[in-house]
């Protein structure tokens, strides 16, 4: 019985992990309190929708284009407005699936690695994590299996680290 519950458990890990990127999922919520903040989600929301109509429409380099255009938005904006680090790694996660899917792993892999360039600014988030773990499937993918453990230990550290920090305001409140 315990196998099966850790199966079960694994297996809602993994599709939940994949849904992340996948072309049907919500935008990242973000800290909607500052105007250009809401400006940004809403622009993210605004391009990630017309990508999913040109999925639907079976227009795949559409929906890439798209999403390459969100991209070079958030990077243009990445100083104004602290929710662009998300919205990158969030579209370059989707954009680089995308590359994975039609057997574009180079594209995949350059898509990816563009996302991660300015990742220090950018606290540990989980779209951050999710770009990582885009990456080390590209790598897989692309036969560089060492690279791919390495990007997946990348994410692994950023997931303990959002962990670390959402149990220490629990942890200093029983202290009291």
């Amino acid at each position: 019985m315990k196998g099966s519950v850790r199966t079960l458990v694994a297996a809602a890990m993994v599709l939940t992990i994949s849904s992340c990127a996948s072309p049907a999922r919500e935008t990242p919520q973000l800290d909607s309190g500052s105007t250009k903040g809401a400006a940004v989600a809403s622009l993210a929301e605004a391009h990630h929708q017309r990508a999913d109509i040109s999925l639907k429409r079976g227009d795949r380099k559409g929906a890439k284009a798209e999403l390459e255009r969100l991209i070079v938005t958030a990077n243009e904006n990445r100083q104004q407005s602290a929710e662009s680090h998300d919205i990158i790694f969030d579209a370059a996660a989707r954009l680089a699936r995308l590359h994975i899917e039609d057997k574009e792993i180079e594209k995949a892999i350059n898509v990816a690695r563009a996302g991660l360039e300015h990742e220090e600014a950018s606290p540990p988030t989980l779209f951050r994590g999710y770009l990582h773990q885009v990456l080390a499937q590209g790598l897989e993918a692309n036969q560089d299996l060492r690279g791919a453990v390495e990007e997946h230990g990348r994410a692994i550290e950023i997931f303990k680290a959002i962990l670390n920090d959402e149990k220490a305001p629990t942890t200093k409140e029983e202290e009291k």
